[in-house]
């Protein structure tokens, strides 16, 4: 992820994120996106970052991260 991008979610849904995908078992991840739940910029982004993925994909956005009010969703790709 670009530095701009990640320094738009917070620290919390990050970690949160990525302590998922640490317990997932999941084989070279890569890709790793974060949206704000109805952020039109931030959900614009996550789909860009979405498609330049390759091999499986894995999108929690049924499964929201919510921090103060906001609802964050997160996906990866992963596998070779």
């Amino acid at each position: 992820m670009s530095k701009d991008y990640i320094g738009k979610i917070p620290t919390a849904i990050y970690m949160n994120a990525m302590k998922f995908i640490d317990n997932g078992n999941f084989e070279f991840v890569d890709n790793v996106r974060i949206a704000e739940l109805g952020n039109e910029e931030s959900e614009k982004r996550y789909e860009e970052l979405k498609d330049m993925g390759c091999c499986g994909f894995v999108d929690y956005i049924y499964v929201p991260f919510e921090l103060k009010g906001k609802k964050y969703y997160f996906g990866f790709n992963h596998g070779h």
